[in-house]
């Protein structure tokens, strides 16, 4: 992360608000929405939810991760 998306990761940490609302947002070919201007996406499948409190705790299994492009 850098400075540019420390805001965004406040929203994403506040309850209440439709997180994509805010970032630049893109949606690839199967509808995974992907941050245009992040350096790195990492594509993963849910494995396990676990409740962590007032969270709950997602576990995913990598399938592929790379530089971050807009046609990925």
């Amino acid at each position: 992360m850098t400075d540019a998306h420390a805001e965004l990761a406040i929203k994403f940490a506040t309850k209440g608000e439709n997180k994509f609302d805010y970032g630049n947002f893109e949606f690839d070919e199967a509808g995974h929405p992907l941050l245009s201007d992040a350096a790195t996406v990492i594509r993963c499948e849910l494995e396990q939810a676990v409740p962590g409190g007032d969270h709950v705790i997602l576990i995913g299994r990598v399938h592929d991760a790379g530089q971050a492009t807009a046609s990925r």
